[in-house]
């Protein structure tokens, strides 16, 4: 291989891995029948439901790292998702509590 060539492989190579981290982290299986999983679970659960929901699957994600799968760094990003979404909500609530 070429040094070119060697370059355009490890950018396809790296492609292919955050596609399959961002699909590991949200697949597409969770987005079947026009609504994602985790926006039909808001809708059906109480605030604190969801939020007790979400803090306590990121909990799961970082108590998991490193003993399920040798893949520490995606157990480290699903909870970051979940805490992000978490964060999201409670932010959402302080701007509509400061609007009205």
């Amino acid at each position: 291989m070429k040094p070119n060539e060697e370059d355009e492989a490890f950018a396809e190579l790296f492609a292919k891995q955050e596609a399959h981290m961002a699909d590991a982290i949200n697949p597409s299986h969770y987005k079947v029948g026009g609504i994602e999983t985790i926006d039909y679970m808001r809708a059906k659960s109480t605030r604190e439901e969801f939020r007790g929901h979400l803090r306590l699957t990121a909990l799961k994600y970082l108590s998991r790292a490193g003993y399920k799968h040798e893949d520490v760094i995606e157990d480290f990003k699903k909870a970051r998702w979940y805490l992000d979404r978490l964060i999201k909500d409670l932010e959402e609530e302080s701007k509509h509590a400061k609007r009205n």
